[in-house]
């Protein structure tokens, strides 16, 4: 609303899991996410993107060579082996001639433009299955402690480290003096989601559903006889009554309709109840008055707005 303040974050995560590696005067990060963030930073409505981030970084432990008399030898090659893969890069120099080179790669696969696809972050490697806390185990109800590095598990490739190898070119060998370490340690973070209820059982849902289809079946009937309809007229509406239901739930089958759109199905469907209403029900009424059937139907009002109103909050 304008004028509050919004408790919403930039940018948060699904799941997070991060390694550091240290190996003599270097350091090796592996960032691994499942992100949620806005196109332009603030949360603005139709701004959400979502993506999966895989990031690797290597460089001399105190940033550079001034910094440890150390650095990486530019164009020297490296293989990164990680939980969800493979992964061989050049160490480049900052501008063509400089000695020391460095990596810094980011790989994000999502949606990046709005409005968003957000089936794009499922083609991202770090979908395939998220790391959890092994040892020590993680929290009741999370995938792990972030302030706590734990021994995981989880990787679609049966991979639980992180393995940094200096190599003599793409595919190369594996150089044996050169800057080579493997950590099992990571830092997870995520929130494991609630169990699902368990769906009403037959016993509940068909005499509700077997009262609707009689209640329908009976205002047929009451329409047909009140405008003098034969009652071949009034048997075939009633077959359609029939038909109707197993038709809709062969065609939601094939076409799916998305959460956002069964409110306006909802809308235009309690639309049209009251158009009935307004045009058929209440003038009957009004013909012969009675109390209860103007309290009924104003309570099917109310009952109708409140029912519309919970949906769309749930959804």
């Amino acid at each position: 609303m304008p004028g509050r303040p919004i408790n919403f974050p930039e940018e948060a995560f699904w799941w997070s899991a991060g390694a550091t590696l240290d190996i003599g005067n270097f350091k090796a990060l592996l960032d691994l996410g499942q992100e949620a963030a806005f196109l332009n930073g603030p949360p603005v409505p139709g701004d959400q993107m979502a993506f999966g981030r895989l990031r690797i970084r290597l460089r001399p432990a105190g940033g550079g060579g001034g910094g440890t008399g150390t650095f990486i030898p530019a164009h020297t090659w490296f293989r990164f082996t990680h939980p969800y893969g493979v992964d061989e890069y050049e160490a480049l120099p900052a501008k063509e001639g400089d000695p020391d080179g460095d990596i810094f790669v980011t790989n994000d696969i999502g949606c990046f433009s709005a409005p968003c696809d957000f089936t794009a972050p499922l083609t991202s490697r770090i979908i395939a299955r998220f790391l959890t806390c092994q040892s020590p185990v993680a929290p009741a109800g999370y995938v792990g402690d972030p302030a706590v590095e734990c021994t995981v598990t989880g990787s679609p490739t049966g991979f639980n480290a992180f393995k940094v190898e200096q190599i003599t070119g793409p595919g190369g060998a594996v150089v044996s003096c050169g800057i080579n370490g493997q950590t099992n340690l990571f830092a997870v973070t995520g929130k494991l989601r609630a169990p699902l209820p368990p769906p009403p059982p037959p016993s509940a849902v068909v005499p509700g559903i077997a009262g609707l289809l009689l209640a329908d079946g009976l205002n047929t009937v009451t329409f047909m006889l009140a405008t003098r309809n034969s009652k071949w007229r009034t048997f075939a509406l009633l077959g359609l009554d029939a038909i109707a239901p197993v038709l809709g739930a062969i065609v939601a089958t094939v076409i799916g309709i998305g959460p956002h759109f069964i409110g306006y199905q909802l809308a235009f469907f309690a639309g049209f109840l009251l158009y009935l209403g307004a045009s058929d029900l209440l003038p009957n009424v009004h013909q012969r008055p009675s109390r209860g059937l103007v309290a009924s139907t104003i309570a099917g009002l109310i009952t109708s707005g409140l029912l519309v109103y919970a949906l769309d909050q749930a959804l």
